[in-house]
């Protein structure tokens, strides 16, 4: 009887320290997930959840930022002009948007449907929208795109009296 009682509190005791273990896990998933909602960056606070939810509470990896290269913001924002239909992201427009930019054409390329793409010397690809015929200027010239209403964007060629309607390709 005495041997009963004996394992009998020795199961107690292992059962008592299994709920407190579990308890004490309890809190720190809690403290993890915590930490993730602190995480600023979407792509890294999902990251953050998706070690904790794969590992099963286990450890948590916070992603550190790391430094970006310095930029200088003009040449980022104008980079990110137009870039809408380019990258389909879920991040937050900045309150400081352009309303148009300027850049050198370095390539005018034609389609069999007689519409054009323009390269310009910032890297971003222009395609034409609607059908309009359109002539370009010899030799270098800058064009202007400038945003338009409900979305659009219009290019200004030099020389010419109206715009083309025209989308982001790249």
């Amino acid at each position: 009887m005495r041997t009963l009682f004996i394992a009998a509190g020795a199961v107690l005791s292992v059962f008592c320290v299994s709920i407190v273990t579990a308890q004490a896990a309890e809190l720190t998933l809690k403290q993890k997930i915590e930490k993730c909602r602190t995480i600023k960056a979407e792509r890294d606070r999902l990251t953050c959840y998706d070690v904790i939810g794969f590992s099963g509470g286990d450890g948590v990896a916070v992603p550190t930022e790391e430094p970006s290269a310095q930029v200088s913001p003009a040449k980022s924002r104008e980079d990110s002009f137009g870039a809408e239909r380019v990258e389909k992201s879920a991040e937050k427009k900045e309150t400081d948007e352009l309303d148009s930019i300027r850049s050198k054409v370095t390539k005018v390329v034609w389609s069999p449907r007689k519409q054009f793409a323009v390269y310009l010397e910032n890297g971003q690809v222009w395609m034409q929208k609607d059908n309009q015929r359109v002539r370009f200027p010899e030799g270098d010239f800058t064009v202007e795109i400038e945003k338009g209403a409900f979305g659009s964007y219009r290019m200004i060629i030099p020389g010419k009296t109206s715009f083309v309607r025209v989308v982001r390709y790249k």
